[in-house]
This record gives structure tokens, sequence and C-alpha cells, in this order.
């Protein structure tokens, strides 16, 4: 699933302020940066496995614990916005399991303020 603004190469900034994906069940990978995301509840989608990119949104905390298959090396989060202007970047807290394997890619931009908690 891409939700992408089709202008996010050039900096645009998509309309995306909420995203329903429970009961998406079968969701291998989701791809909604570069939107004005608050928040993002990944609860029910146990089958994501081919990667995560919600950088450049709103987001405080993204919660991957469910989401078993998914490795941290596939997981782009960071670089969360304080404003819909996004001027001002605010830090954002990774829930992950021991279950989540893979090396977190701490040197990407699209990593960038991100603080990994393990549960």
């Amino acid at each position: 699933m891409n939700c992408y603004p089709s202008d996010y190469a050039s900096g645009g900034i998509g309309l995306l302020t909420s995203l329903n994906v429970n009961g998406c069940t079968k969701l291998s990978l989701l791809n909604c940066g570069w939107n004005q995301l608050t928040s993002l509840d990944l609860s029910t989608n146990t089958a994501l496995l081919w990667g995560l990119t919600c950088h450049n949104n709103l987001l405080k905390t993204v919660d991957i614990t469910k989401c078993t298959k998914l490795r941290l090396s596939v997981v782009y989060c960071g670089s969360q916005w304080t404003d819909e202007d996004k001027t001002t970047s605010q830090p954002m807290t990774l829930y992950y399991s021991s279950q989540n394997t893979g090396t977190f890619n701490e040197s990407s931009a699209n990593n960038s303020g991100v603080t990994l908690v393990k549960q």
C-alpha cells in the first residue's frame, strides 16, 4: 500500500491526516511517508514484512511489536515534525519486540530522531 503524495520527491506534503489499516491483516508493505499523520495503529497488521515507511509525518510513536515478521532494517520512521508546515522536527519513539530482527538503519536520513524501545 502506497500513500505517498505524488510530489514527495520535491518536498511535497500530502494531505493524509488519518489512515485506518486495522483489519488489513494481509498488508505486507506500507508506505505512508510525507503526509500529516499524527497516529498509526499497526496492532492488527501482523503480515507486515516487506517494509514500513512512515517518515516525514507528525507521529510521536509507532508500535511494531505485533508486526513480528517485520525486520528493523526495512523500517523508516524518522524525521517527524511538530506541525503540518514541517518547520520543526520532533523526536519519535519506535516500540519493537525481540521478534523484529535485523539492524535498524540509524544512519538513514529517514530514521533521524528515532528512539528505539524494546518491549
